[in-house]
């Protein structure tokens, strides 16, 4: 027989589940210590989870050369276009990720994510591997990124140039 939990501490762990999400996603929320809020709140980030499932990430234009260890023209649509929005439903934030799997001779990824003042984090892994933060390579739109940086790593450098964007 399995246990009961009271739906009160359900709705509150779900609750908390999607503040944290908020937190880490740079959108606001506000917390309530109400028992019937908490449930609403609830139902609808059950609904929310339901249709959010069903919907698949954005595909990005991705349009990206890399020179050095990794020599890798990555073109394409492969790749999760990873875009933050604030409550109103603005895109506020660029993120992307790709593997090897999506641009074969990749490595183990490449991530790219927008930070403060529009600079933008390039973290390549594999390879030589490497990292570099970026000034104003973010449109104004923050739904993409012009890049042309060398990645810091070992004794040869690689280089990446192009763009990606995101829908």
């Amino acid at each position: 027989m399995r246990p009961t939990r009271p739906a009160g501490l359900v709705a509150a762990l779900i609750a908390l589940t999607a503040l944290c999400a908020c937190a880490a996603s740079g959108t606001s929320t506000t917390a309530t210590s109400s028992a019937t809020q908490t449930s609403s709140a609830s139902q609808a980030a059950s609904a929310s989870s339901s249709s959010s499932a069903a919907a698949s990430p954005a595909s990005p234009a991705v349009d990206l050369t890399l020179s050095g260890p990794l020599a890798v023209a990555a073109k394409g649509s492969a790749g999760q276009c990873q875009l933050g929005r604030d409550g109103s439903g603005t895109v506020n934030n660029f993120g992307f990720a790709a593997t090897g799997a999506d641009y074969p001779g990749l490595g183990d990824g490449l991530f790219v994510s927008e930070g403060n003042s529009g600079y933008v984090t390039v973290k390549l892994l594999g390879g030589s591997g490497g990292i570099n933060t970026v000034p104003n390579a973010v449109s104004a739109d923050h739904k993409s990124v012009s890049l042309d940086v060398d990645l810091s790593s070992g004794d040869v450098p690689e280089h990446i140039a192009g763009t990606i964007s995101c829908p």
